[in-house]
Parts: C-alpha cells; structure tokens; sequence
C-alpha cells in the first residue's frame, strides 16, 4: 500500500475549487451562531485524508451545516502557480515529509465569507 499524497479541504455543496467556498471556521458571527466562514481553498482548513476531512464534517460542524458539506481533493492542477502554500505542502505531502498540524490551520489573516 502506498503512502498518502493527497490533501483535501472541506467544500460547500455546490462550490468550485476557484470560488471562496471553503470551510475555514465556524461560531458566532454578528449575533448569529454555529455560522461558517469560507475562504478560498489556498486559505481554508487543510486536511490529511478524505477521512479526516469527512470525521470532522460528522463531529465538528454545526448540525445543520453536515449535509451542506464535503471533502474535496486538492489537486495539482487546481493550485499549480497560483496557490503557493497548497503546491508546496502537495509537494511535501508526495516526497513522505510529515506536516506539522499547524501548517494545516486556515489563514488567520484573512477576511472570511460568513454564512448561516
């Protein structure tokens, strides 16, 4: 069995790999909470597996936002050139380098997209 080189994020239903429908963090925003805020996929939550991904849709997610969602795979053509942090943990991800969880958190520094 080979080792895994993929890297997925979680994609609202309906979302293109272009558009800012990732998931990135949920709470209360503006008075409303269990909302979502969405990013584009070069700054939204990385995860390790298709697994992974999916256990925190079924554990993480706000009720109401589970059947709204799912993981979708982050693939070289989608980040090549235009997404430097994905292509470079792509990179590392394929060469066996382990990543530390960090590197898998979403961007703290960007404006989110809020829905409910």
């Amino acid at each position: 069995m080979g080792r895994e080189e993929n890297l997925f994020v979680i994609r609202r239903n309906g979302g293109s790999a272009n558009d800012s429908d990732h998931y990135a963090a949920h709470g209360e925003m503006g008075g409303m909470k269990d909302a979502i805020g969405y990013s584009n996929m070069e700054d939204a939550r990385i995860f390790l597996s298709r697994e992974q991904a999916q256990a925190y849709i079924d554990r993480v997610l706000p009720e109401w936002a589970r059947k709204e969602h799912h993981p979708a795979q982050i693939r070289h053509r989608d980040v090549a050139l235009v997404m430097p942090r994905l292509s470079g943990l792509l990179y590392l991800r394929e060469n066996g380098v382990e990543i530390p969880p960090e590197l898998l958190e979403p961007n703290k520094n960007k404006l989110l997209i809020w829905r409910r």
